[in-house]
């Protein structure tokens, strides 16, 4: 250690918290100069702002991600001893997760976490343990405003973090070198070009959003002139500038804004108006809010069609749209959130010699948007059944079903009779069996077996292939 760092370690042990200072692998924090918080390169507030608050396509994106991703509830299961899966409904980990803390439940959680991960491209969470045991099982979960966070690196990756309120003091949280835990789970998607930040979308799509915004107080100046672009009030006789203000400010007391539209104006002295009509420009530019728009959606993984835009369909129905939009943006985010849980809560819980042995999941056979999913694979088993390429068990395995008794056959196609497990059928005694079962039908029907039914080719299933 140089000497350099020899006297801020000394200042550090002299000056820092007293829960800081005892924790040796900690080592330095605010006081080394390559060792200072952090701060966010971009303006948290301007995207608050400006794109979620003031931007409706942003606002119904996030709205519907983080619904989305909220929406779904966590199953934790635990291996037995005979190699199958426990359900644990009562987990104190599943109850804490559906319960974070006494003011919000699972679903207003996971909105407010994702939220500030769409809009800032991180989120911070503190969980509560007991003071007397910091490894123990935490009680409480609770969110910090990704803007009152400040990391603080390390000489290996990150070494603690801070959170400050308005200039007030600031709170620390250390980071364990090794083994990464900290009281604060710190969620951040990818940036190329920083190392501790995550980059949210809406700085991808930052010029789209201020050009929508532009064209909706465009349209809002529009609407003020009595849904009209504007004109000119033309007259012969010589007016002086006190003249021309004052008729431009009846004018508008006249004609501009909702209240006004439809009024009528008498034009005196040979005074007349000359509307001018929108420009190709101006044209252009109404029809680039829903381009605006279409993009906005593509950077939040939204499909355009899902949030009203007629000029994004490129699916079928809507039923469609919406499993895109959960397969590519929503299913994946969840799978990512309930993954840094897993690591960084659930052996506090289970322990490090037992996690091997639970899993958590996702509960996705609930949710409506689903629906067309669970028809297609409905179909698909029904169809292997009918088909005899898997037995009745077989398929209720695949639907997370219990198998009966007696439903380990499988089933010939033509006349579903019941084949035994044991019996060895070959594709020609199985067209012998076709065969009798044709013969009996046609003796049935007709009185007597034709040796040639017309168009028919019993061996090609019906088919003439002549």
């Amino acid at each position: 250690m140089g000497i350099i760092n020899t006297v801020t370690d000394k200042l550090w042990r002299a000056f820092a918290p007293a829960h800081l200072r005892a924790d040796s692998t900690f080592g330095l924090m605010a006081l080394n100069q390559t060792d200072r918080p952090v701060w966010s390169p971009r303006s948290y507030s301007q995207f608050s702002r400006e794109a979620y608050m003031q931007n409706i396509v942003t606002f119904r994106c996030i709205q519907l991600v983080a619904g989305g991703v909220a929406s779904i509830p966590w199953v934790l299961s635990r291996e037995t001893s005979d190699g199958k899966k426990e359900e644990l409904k009562n987990h104190p980990f599943i109850q804490l997760i559906n319960r974070p803390n006494p003011q919000q439940d699972r679903y207003r959680y996971m909105m407010e976490l994702i939220g500030f991960y769409l809009i800032a491209g991180n989120s911070f969470t503190e969980e509560i343990s007991p003071k007397t045991r910091r490894d123990a099982a935490p009680r409480e979960l609770w969110i910090k405003r990704p803007d009152r966070m400040k990391v603080i690196p390390g000489k290996v990756g990150i070494a603690g973090y801070e959170w400050r309120k308005d200039g007030g003091t600031p709170k620390l949280w250390k980071v364990n070198q090794v083994t990464g835990q900290s009281q604060i789970k710190h969620f951040r998607s990818f940036h190329p070009l920083n190392d501790f930040y995550g980059m949210s979308p809406i700085e991808a799509a930052a010029q789209n959003v201020d050009q929508h915004n532009e064209a909706d107080l465009w349209n809002m100046g529009l609407l003020k002139n009595a849904a009209a672009p504007s004109g000119a009030l033309e007259t012969d006789m010589p007016l002086g500038e006190t003249e021309i203000k004052l008729m431009l400010n009846q004018w508008r007391q006249q004609k501009q804004g909702s209240a006004n539209a439809g009024n009528v104006v008498a034009l005196t002295h040979g005074m007349k108006w000359k509307g001018l009509s929108l420009s190709p420009r101006d044209m252009l530019l109404m029809q680039s809010k829903s381009f605006t728009a279409r993009f906005i959606c593509l950077a939040f993984g939204v499909p355009p069609f899902i949030i009203g835009l007629p000029e994004g369909v490129t699916y079928a129905n809507f039923s469609e749209a919406r499993l895109a939009l959960w397969d590519e943006t929503i299913i994946p985010l969840a799978m990512h959130i309930q993954a840094e849980f897993k690591n960084w809560l659930l052996p506090k819980f289970v322990g490090e010699a037992e996690l091997d042995r639970f899993s958590l999941s996702l509960r996705l056979d609930e949710m409506p948007a689903l629906e067309l999913r669970r028809k297609s694979k409905w179909q698909r088993v029904l169809n292997a059944v009918t088909a005899g390429t898997l037995t009745p068990n077989d398929a209720r395995k695949e639907l997370g079903w219990s198998t009966v008794e007696g439903g380990d056959v499988l089933l010939l196609p033509l006349n579903a009779e019941p084949v035994s497990a044991e019996e060895d059928v070959s594709a020609g005694d199985r067209m012998d069996s076709i065969d009798r079962r044709l013969e009996e039908l046609y003796e049935k029907f007709n009185g007597e077996y034709p040796s040639n039914p017309p168009n028919s080719d019993i061996r090609t299933g019906g088919r003439n292939d002549h």
